[in-house]
């Protein structure tokens, strides 16, 4: 894949130190595809400090990247070895110059600053509303008589005030306060723009700053205003729970007693056109996805895929690919598969039929693909679905009622 300079993300803020870092050389990838080669030397709450082999350094914010990304990048923090140790004062009597006494360490070089934690810094009214003015509420504000017509806001969401926003869709909240990488109105508004789910769906994306801005906001809690409290209510773990609780990806990799998957099958079934990337270091499951060349991809191609990584494949993007219901039959073997992106494909009923035996498939994105509500049938069965989406797909108002009242925990955007 080409490599591009980290400009490729407007949300990068270039630091002139130069941070040792203990960590590899490794790909990371922003969600529009682009990567950079570079290591992991600096993690503070969101904000990730990484550096190029040219010795260039930056602060970043980790939601800008792939989940996969984002997984190594937690594991690292939680190692807590990424940040400069402090070490014995300097007895140097004149601080700022360099230390001249054999065998006595200089102070460490100063830890990268990432943006400091604490108070809220986003203001929803003078720097989120505005956003919202300009480029979401034209479709997402209060009803109103046009031509002796009632228009009523798309999927039921208002964006003209903080209520409004914090009401969400006729599908539940777009934002999830201090969870940013939750919330549904940032995945939206932060996908390519060629995307067909890309929120506003016409005229201009919005910038890197406005999507930085309200990232910010919902990471900052989602207030009101600066000197608010952020909003109260089930939108995390329970305060009161006690002790750290495990996530589903750990619990499943835990049930799946699988291990890491050798260098050479990795390699072999890359060579099929396939990126094929663990989640993290040393994970065992590994995510596969065609960015480049999804076009030139057949059921041949995951004919040969497929069966190399089986058993350690959680998260498959097939989007823009030119894959058929044959393709699914291999999928459907995919006992730990917990992501499928099948947006912008061929596939049909007759496909979904194979997956109904994937107990662990919490998420599949069916847009633009030649589903019906027949299809719906097949999904009903799968009882471990927390989102679908069927934008552009051929089913009805009808069969997604139906759906929703068999999956009633599911997130369904139609």
């Amino acid at each position: 894949m080409k490599r591009v300079p980290l400009a490729w993300v407007a949300l990068v803020l270039a630091i002139a130190t130069s941070v040792q870092g203990v960590e590899p050389f490794r790909d990371f990838r922003n969600k529009q595809g682009q990567v950079i080669n570079a290591r992991l030397i600096g993690v503070k709450g969101d904000q990730v400090a990484i550096q190029t082999r040219e010795g260039k350094t930056f602060v970043i914010s980790k939601f800008i990247l792939s989940l996969a990304d984002q997984i190594y990048i937690s594991e690292a923090a939680a190692r807590g070895d990424l940040m400069p140790k402090p070490t014995t004062p300097n007895p140097n009597p004149n601080p700022g110059t360099p230390n001249t006494t054999p065998g006595t360490p200089n102070p460490p070089t100063p830890p990268v600053g990432p943006v400091a934690t604490g108070p809220a810094t986003v203001d929803f009214t003078k720097d989120v509303l505005p956003i919202f003015k300009t480029s979401c509420t034209e479709c997402h504000k209060a009803p109103f008589v046009k031509n002796n017509r009632t228009i009523k806001p798309k999927a039921g969401l208002r964006l003209d005030s903080f209520e409004a926003t914090m009401k969400g869709s006729t599908d539940g909240q777009v934002v999830k306060p201090g969870k940013p990488d939750d919330s549904v109105l940032l995945e939206l508004i932060s996908l390519e723009p060629d995307d067909s789910d890309i929120m506003p769906p016409k005229g201009d994306p919005l910038t890197a700053e406005q999507i930085e801005t309200i990232r910010k906001w919902i990471a900052e809690g989602a207030r009101s205003s600066i000197d608010a409290a952020a909003p109260t209510g089930p939108v995390g773990p329970n305060p009161n729970a006690s002790g750290p609780k495990a996530s589903p990806l750990d619990a499943l990799v835990n049930k799946a007693n699988v291990r890491p998957l050798a260098p050479g099958v990795l390699a072999t079934a890359s060579k099929n056109g396939a990126m094929v990337n663990p989640l993290a270091h040393n994970h065992p499951f590994l995510r596969i996805e065609f960015v480049s060349i999804a076009s030139s991809i057949t059921d041949s191609e995951m004919g040969r895929i497929i069966p190399l990584v089986r058993s350690h494949l959680t998260q498959l993007d097939l989007s823009k690919t030119k894959v058929t219901d044959k393709a699914l039959v291999n999928v459907g073997k995919c006992r730990n598969l917990t992501h499928l992106d099948l947006r912008q494909t061929q596939i049909g009923d007759d496909g979904l039929s194979a997956l109904r035996n994937l107990e662990n498939l919490w998420y599949i994105n069916l847009l633009n693909t030649k589903v019906t509500n027949r299809g719906l049938s097949t999904l009903k069965e799968i009882k471990s679905l927390k989102e679908i989406y069927l934008w552009q797909s051929d089913v009805t108002a009808s069969g997604v009622k139906e759906l929703r009242e068999a999956l009633p925990n599911a997130k369904i955007i139609f």
